[in-house]
């Protein structure tokens, strides 16, 4: 999985990208616009995909499942 901010950058720390609002909700809130860098087969430069707008409410599974990847490269 490659994220990227709007800026281009890659990014690199989980706690950058989400805000907790604590444990009892089952969600965390993205705190910047989040990109997703794809790469199709023949194309010689990336494409970018809007994965996250600010604000958005991610389940707390799939934020969990992001923050292992991005903590694992």
């Amino acid at each position: 999985m490659d994220l990227r901010w709007s800026n281009g950058d890659r990014v690199t720390d989980a706690d950058e990208l989400f805000d907790d609002p604590g444990p009892r909700y089952t969600h965390m809130v993205v705190k910047r616009r989040v990109l997703e860098r794809h790469h199709y087969a023949g194309a010689s430069t990336p494409t970018n995909r809007l994965l996250y707008p600010v604000g958005a409410k991610v389940p707390r599974s799939e934020a969990d499942r992001i923050r292992r990847e991005l903590s694992s490269s």
